[in-house]
């Protein structure tokens, strides 16, 4: 008997309220599912839902503006945040050295910090890698308004990437309804 479905059930996937970040999902051998969103084509639903994060937030986002040859090493960074000028790169697990590699050369070859975003948008800190070598950890939110205000995100340090937004005072209403429309959304 045909199935109403395009695809068997067994193999369909639904998307659903993702667990809190940080958290692990196998990712070898699978394939993100690519997403359309305010007519952008993103290469997975997670970097969709953090589209809808930003929009919601009043973060001015850019998709996959350019990719760059970081002295024989191509990458196409995710976003490009232009209010606070810096990159974002979105893993649905925590960077491996060789993406962590990728991420420090773009920062220290455009003098731009990138922002880690591990997994769905949260009520936490995410960290970055700095141009200086250095890591810092930011208060990804409509905190204070600082990304229209002042060009920046509330930078959280010694909290440590994955600090509960509440434990650097930076927590607000925006954010979490923010968050909540970027898991409530269905693509």
């Amino acid at each position: 008997m045909p199935s109403a479905w395009p695809v068997e059930p067994a193999k369909r996937f639904e998307a659903t309220l993702a667990p809190p970040a940080p958290y692990a999902l196998p990712s070898e051998g699978l394939t993100a599912l690519e997403t359309e969103y305010h007519q952008t084509r993103f290469r997975s639903r997670l970097e969709a839902h953090w589209a809808v994060y930003f929009d919601h937030c009043g973060i001015a986002w850019d998709y996959e503006p350019q990719g760059y040859d970081l002295g024989g090493v191509w990458y196409l960074p995710d976003f490009w945040l232009p209010q606070v000028g810096m990159w974002a790169e979105v893993k649905p697990v925590s960077l491996n050295e060789r993406e962590m590699e990728k991420a420090q050369r773009l920062a220290t070859a455009s003098h731009r910090a990138v922002l880690l975003l591990v997994g769905p948008p949260a009520a936490i800190t995410y960290g970055s890698r700095e141009p200086d070598l250095t890591e810092e950890d930011y208060c990804v939110s409509n905190y204070h308004d600082y990304h229209v205000t002042e060009g920046r995100f509330f930078a959280c340090s010694g909290s440590g990437a994955g600090a509960d937004l509440s434990e650097c005072g930076c927590d607000d209403e925006v954010t979490d309804e923010a968050i909540r429309a970027a898991s409530m959304r269905r693509f």
